[in-house]
């Protein structure tokens, strides 16, 4: 069974992969260990393309994030799950998203839809506050979208 050495080991691998230079792990679930422990890191870049990688390689599990609610599957049960993305409702043609809040990074929030059928865009926040990370991320959607002359979010 591989152990939490072997796995961060391989997040690294894949992010030098990706060529994600500037992204280190340094423990599998991204949260901080305590004064003066490491801390996972990367820019928001990097995290936009690891996002786009996962999007790839792990479909069904970025397509559980777009809904306000659902459920993982894992030994015959299901396992519900709600949605920490809190404007994902608000989002059109959503993918999904990943959303991460630490003292050491602030508020992160990683999303993904449709610009047009089939033409995903990706846009991480990165070092923002707790419910900031949602209200910066509507502003780069509707402005993304304006940019595209997509129009702007759904509930606008």
């Amino acid at each position: 069974e591989p152990s939490s050495a072997d796995f961060i080991w391989h997040m690294n691998d894949v992010a030098r992969d990706l060529g994600l230079t500037d992204m280190i792990f340094v423990n599998p679930t991204g949260l901080d260990e305590g004064a003066g422990v490491p801390v996972n890191r990367g820019s928001a870049q990097s995290a936009a393309k690891l996002f786009a990688h996962a999007m790839q390689t792990i479909p069904d599990m970025i397509d559980t994030t777009r809904f306000e609610n659902g459920a993982i599957a894992s030994f015959e049960r299901s396992h519900p799950i709600k949605n920490t993305n809190t404007i994902i409702d608000d989002v059109s043609l959503a993918i999904g998203s990943k959303t991460g809040f630490t003292d050491s990074a602030g508020g992160n929030l990683v999303l993904s839809f449709d610009a047009t059928i089939g033409h995903p865009i990706v846009i991480a926040v990165l070092g923002s506050s707790r419910e900031g990370r949602f209200s910066d991320m509507k502003k780069l959607i509707t402005e993304t979208r304006a940019y595209l002359r997509l129009g702007s979010l759904s509930t606008d």
